[in-house]
């Protein structure tokens, strides 16, 4: 789980502030308390969830000490561990986000865009709700990051 358990316990700490600061009318502008006070209860919900099924995802790879005598029960066990390693990675990321939107909802800037300052549309908190750019903020970013991250053609054509 990448030494996260540590961070986890931390946020888990911050987030009571969380509570405090939204019921305080501590919002972002354009948005209203209640409405973040409801996405707030669903990403503390989320974060539980995530939380319940990292523990026992974490436990089930901890567990496993197979004594598999046939090669193909062997590789089948093996490929079910990754598949669940890798849920448990995109699981720890999705906490680290929720824990950062509850974060940004204690500081009272949650809906506002960490890039330029502007509201994020409502709508798009409702879909993403641990979103923190902009729509035209998040496009500059990906187009970055785009631009550095070499392309399947530009790779293969460098094996020729």
């Amino acid at each position: 789980m990448r030494g996260k358990s540590a961070v986890v316990t931390t946020r888990r700490a911050a987030s009571s502030n969380t509570n405090k600061s939204a019921a305080r009318g501590n919002v972002a502008p354009g948005l209203d308390r209640e409405w973040v006070i409801m996405m707030r209860d669903s990403l503390v919900r989320r974060r539980n969830q995530i939380l319940a099924a990292l523990r026992s995802n974490r436990d089930q790879l901890a567990g496993a000490q197979r004594n598999y005598a046939d090669i193909g029960d062997r590789a089948s066990e093996g490929f079910e561990d990754e598949i669940a390693a890798g849920l448990l990675s995109i699981e720890s990321d999705q906490l680290d986000e929720i824990e950062g939107a509850l974060d940004r909802i204690a500081a009272g800037t949650f809906g506002a865009c960490i890039d330029c300052g502007k509201p994020i549309p409502r709508k798009r908190l409702e879909v993403l709700p641990f979103a923190k750019r902009c729509l035209s903020c998040e496009g500059q970013k990906e187009r970055h990051v785009r631009a550095f991250v070499p392309s399947e053609s530009t790779e293969e054509s460098d094996l020729d």
